[in-house]
């Protein structure tokens, strides 16, 4: 099976423990379900976590590498 997560899953597994969001990455980690992602969607996610915990454009670059 395969996902497309908005920006709202990521933002909620991170903000939420235990909750959905974070029961659908943890899946995807799992190997249990693929992702499919863009690069707007990992941009969107890091301008909402910017704007709503306040993070560092530094810390954002890091995040993206990562992805």
């Amino acid at each position: 099976m395969k996902a497309v997560f908005d920006a709202n899953i990521f933002v909620s597994a991170l903000a939420i423990p235990g909750g959905q969001g974070q029961r659908a990455v943890e899946l995807v980690i799992e190997g249990k379900v693929g992702l499919c992602i863009s690069k707007e969607i990992v941009h969107e996610t890091l301008e909402v976590l910017t704007r709503k915990f306040a993070r560092s454009p530094e810390h954002d670059k890091i995040d993206a590498e990562m992805v």
